[in-house]
């Protein structure tokens, strides 16, 4: 259950924000702001995207700037190759 806290605001814990996300994000499209709480404690705030964060957009949109085209850590390709088995790996690493 929610907690309105004033006319703008809304607290809610994590359970029920995550099992009812979509409405809360439907609450912050309409303006309000979510305060997010763990065992009654505000951990995070959900507020609505301003045309400041949206200023990245805008400047590639005109060509002012250019998207990264990959990741700026890509992550290695390929599988590993262990020797032995995952056990004796897991032993040997917990030395």
């Amino acid at each position: 259950m929610d907690l309105i806290t004033n006319d703008h605001s809304i607290e809610v814990g994590i359970r029920e924000l995550k099992n009812q996300l979509s409405h809360y994000i439907d609450q912050v499209c309409a303006g309000k702001q979510i305060i997010v709480t763990e065992h009654g404690k505000p951990v995070a705030r959900l507020t609505a995207l301003t045309e400041a964060d949206n200023r990245l957009a805008r400047l590639i949109a005109s060509g002012e700037v250019r998207a990264a085209v990959k990741p700026k850590n890509p992550r290695p390709r390929g599988r590993l190759r262990a020797t032995g088995s995952v056990s004796e790996i897991v032993i040997n690493e917990r030395r």
